[in-house]
């Protein structure tokens, strides 16, 4: 065995075994992180995703989205060059949530090598919060404003339709509209419910594991604070960190921030892209879009002289509490969910 092999193997272990030290000795710190990472997805981001996403993949999966997104793709295909197919998929992922871009792209690429060549382009700017995320996360959560949300909203989606447009000029664009059979049988329905409840629990598994990351990284003395600065880290790290600020963002950062997404999302994605992805590209265009993001915001608010109003602002505070029937149907449900895909995939792989 070489000496790095061996250099690496040794570091690996010294940090499983620190790491395994650490949720024994935080087990109450880790404990805390996790139910109060539930209780955001339980009363934030499942109500506000779950129906968007099973409502993008049944459109997608079953070719009606192609026929509904065709007035907007007559209009934009000068600008954002992709078929039909392919901007149907762009107009729900910004209506869906963060991960639904590469969960349908995935789903595309897998049935063809043209959309799997483009897959890497696509998701760049296939990438958005959602208007029910923005407005019940960051709007009411955090401003206690649906229209603080909305702007935050339009702001991203503006600067994905620029990163699309620079980044689709190579293609050319598609004259001719391509018809598909819509499909909604119940087959349809049940794999299209199958596989949002699949990304929403990766979604959150992924939250809770980013939290808890963050939480032994405070029980060794790191702390980031709850000032401008530490939410801006915090935020960046895992975006529903962004609700827990002292203090209001100003607007353009939110955005800015939103339009980003955060490592935990960019994870998310890296865990549902069934295509080859390169981190480094990504992360550049979506660095890109939280720039363009935050400017646009900053005209905005200019120009409509919104503020908000700091005498308001309450940090949010979660309402299940353990033992709560819902949260165990929530989670209930969900694991049947995931239980049932990989049943599926077990059969397919046979």
């Amino acid at each position: 065995m070489k000496k790095n092999e061996q250099t690496k193997i040794f570091l690996f272990s010294a940090i499983g075994l620190m790491t395994a030290v650490m949720l024994i000795t935080d087990s109450g710190g880790v404990s805390g992180a996790v139910i109060s990472c539930i209780d955001v997805c339980l009363n934030s981001l499942i109500p506000s995703l779950f129906g968007y996403m099973v409502l993008c993949t049944l459109l997608t999966q079953s070719g009606a989205g192609n026929i509904i997104c065709m007035p907007l793709w007559y209009v934009f295909r000068k600008i954002i060059r992709l078929d039909s197919k392919l901007f149907s998929v762009f107009v729900m992922s910004q209506i869906g949530g963060y991960p639904v871009g590469a969960k349908l792209i995935s789903a595309l690429s897998s049935q063809s090598k043209e959309y799997s060549d483009k897959a890497q382009t696509c998701v760049s700017f296939c990438y958005n919060s959602g208007p029910a995320f923005i407005t019940g996360i960051v709007g009411l959560s955090v401003y206690h404003s649906i229209e603080a949300g909305m702007i935050i909203f339009v702001s991203c989606l503006l600067a994905n339709i620029i990163i699309g447009a620079v980044l689709t000029r190579k293609y050319t664009y598609s004259k001719k509209f391509e018809y598909t059979r819509t499909d909604l049988s119940f087959d349809t329905v049940k794999s299209s419910l199958i596989s949002a409840g699949h990304a929403l629990l990766t979604v959150c598994l992924s939250m809770i594991l980013f939290n808890t990351v963050i939480e032994l990284i405070r029980y060794i003395g790191v702390d980031f604070g709850k000032d401008t600065i530490g939410t801006i880290i915090m935020s960046a790290w895992e975006i529903t960190n962004i609700q827990s600020a002292s203090a209001l963002l100003p607007l353009p950062i939110a955005a800015a921030l939103m339009s980003f997404g955060g490592l935990c999302v960019i994870f998310q994605v890296l865990t549902l892209s069934s295509f080859k992805l390169s981190v480094i590209r990504f992360i550049a265009a979506r660095l890109s879009a939280a720039a363009i993001s935050g400017a646009l915001c900053y005209g905005i608010v200019c120009l409509t002289g919104f503020t908000p109003s700091i005498q308001t602002y309450a940090p949010y505070i979660p309402a299940v509490t353990e033992g709560s029937p819902i949260a165990a149907l929530c989670v209930g449900a969900m694991t049947v969910m995931l239980l049932t895909l990989c049943r599926q995939k077990k059969e397919w792989g046979k």
